[in-house]
């Protein structure tokens, strides 16, 4: 067996007890071991529910700390482009969770940092191929719906 990823987790609440609780239950190649949030209570619910040690309240504590491979982002939008760019500029491949930024730059920003830095940023956003979604998108253009303006799923 080769040696587990091992991941970061920023931000304890509850998107990242979902992406957690995926990490702990159904990635064995995949090993939490580091938690990042400024709640202390997050922190301590979500690194009490997941067994996980190591806990900060900023990423450059963790990256400083405990050593890892990857890092899961379920923080705020706003906070995506300063965590993600930290994170490649360390060398640690990124996981974000959607939106990937506020701007079209911040995006570019965290792209540019990854390809510098030669690691794998990957956005959480697979409903863009979801066929029902494609299907839905089909016949927006078509006309057949009309506008959306809110969509749940």
């Amino acid at each position: 067996m080769t040696n587990p990823t091992r991941v970061c987790l920023v931000g304890a609440g509850r998107a990242g007890q979902v992406h957690a609780e995926s990490l702990v239950q159904h990635v064995p190649e995949g090993k939490l071991v580091a938690l990042v949030d400024q709640s202390t209570a997050a922190l301590e619910k979500t690194g009490d529910r997941f067994g996980v040690e190591s806990r900060f309240d900023s990423l450059e504590q963790a990256m400083d700390s405990v050593p890892f491979d990857a890092v899961v982002i379920t923080t705020p939008t706003f906070t995506h482009r300063e965590l993600a760019t930290a994170a490649a500029a360390r060398r640690k491949h990124i996981f974000c969770e959607k939106p990937m930024a506020l701007t079209l730059g911040e995006c570019d920003e965290m792209i540019a940092a990854a390809e510098r830095n030669a690691v794998i940023l990957q956005l959480g956003f697979m409903r863009r191929f979801d066929p029902d979604f494609e299907a839905a998108l089909a016949r927006i253009e078509a006309g057949e719906i009309g506008q959306p303006m809110l969509i749940k799923s």
